[in-house]
């Protein structure tokens, strides 16, 4: 594994490019985000994506007002039936790294610093920060039905999150 320590997006511009390299390869890349760390690829299919934007679908004015809301920030979207959650993340290391990247990316939750739960073959790049990830319970809203299905509690509430979009949120089975 090859750790990158960004202290400033500015002086350390060249890492990113280096991180960005590593997607265009093929390879992974750990990056800090609000709720922790991603591992991001840049050809897996995941079902979890990141972006620096997103046209909420035709006729989705819920999703608007949401996204309006709480984007960038810990809230995930689904807002297509069976389709991937969306993100767009808050943390300026994965915003810096989108922009290069300049299409969305794949990501899963990984946690670098317990060894069970790493790859066998984790032969990817980590983006180190200069301060710790804040690791904030990110919210995850299966938005793409008539009524919204809550996936997952975090710092967004179900009640405010219905404030917002004016749309209903009903708790699913988990």
């Amino acid at each position: 594994m090859t750790l990158l320590q960004v202290g400033s997006l500015r002086k350390s511009a060249h890492l990113l490019q280096q991180a960005a390299e590593e997607l265009r390869a093929g390879r992974p890349v750990a990056c800090p985000c609000e709720g922790g760390y991603l591992r991001l690829t840049a050809r897996a299919a995941a079902d979890l994506r990141l972006r620096l934007a997103l046209l909420p679908p035709a006729g989705s004015d819920a999703v608007g007002r949401a996204a309006a809301a709480f984007w960038p920030g810990p809230l995930r979207l689904r807002v297509e039936p069976g389709g991937p959650l969306w993100q767009i993340p808050a943390h300026p290391l994965a915003r810096a790294l989108l922009q290069l990247w300049e299409q969305p990316l794949a990501a899963a939750e990984w946690n670098p610093h317990l060894p069970q739960l790493e790859p066998p073959s984790w032969d990817g790049v980590t983006l180190a920060w200069k301060e710790p990830c804040l690791n904030v319970a990110v919210t995850e809203v299966d938005a793409a039905a008539p009524i919204w299905r809550w996936l997952r509690s975090g710092l967004v509430e179900r009640r405010e999150l219905e404030w917002v979009s004016g749309q209903r949120c009903m708790l699913s089975e988990l």
